[in-house]
């Protein structure tokens, strides 16, 4: 599936080992959201999210959210706050003290149709 839009934070965890823990263990767990086509999940300070459209059985789901986490993590690296989207689901990332769509923290976002 192609990458409809992406956006990643200016700020970066610099290598802070808990943050990239912790952004693992979220999306281990996003990764896994297929069964209910949505997840909300934290760890320590670290928030997800993953949904896929209502359309879409729960294999093509589940398959699309494993693509999605691999690129976002791809895509945004260390970044505090990241967004996914494939046309059939969608990924988020944070860091749970940052107002997520603050213009000061994002990247301009790119649209790729």
């Amino acid at each position: 599936m192609g990458v409809r839009y992406r956006k990643c934070s200016k700020v970066w965890a610099g290598g802070d080992e808990e943050f990239l823990r912790r952004r693992d263990d979220v999306t281990a767990e996003l990764e896994g959201a297929g069964a209910g086509g949505f997840r909300v999940t934290s760890s320590g300070l670290v928030e997800g999210y993953a949904q896929c459209l209502g359309d879409v059985r729960e294999e093509e789901c589940g398959e699309c959210l494993v693509e999605a986490v691999g690129k976002l993590k791809r895509f945004c690296g260390e970044a505090v706050a990241a967004d996914v989207f494939l046309g059939q689901c969608y990924a988020r990332l944070k860091r749970e003290e940052l107002g997520f769509l603050s213009k000061d923290i994002m990247k301009s976002p790119q649209m790729l149709v």
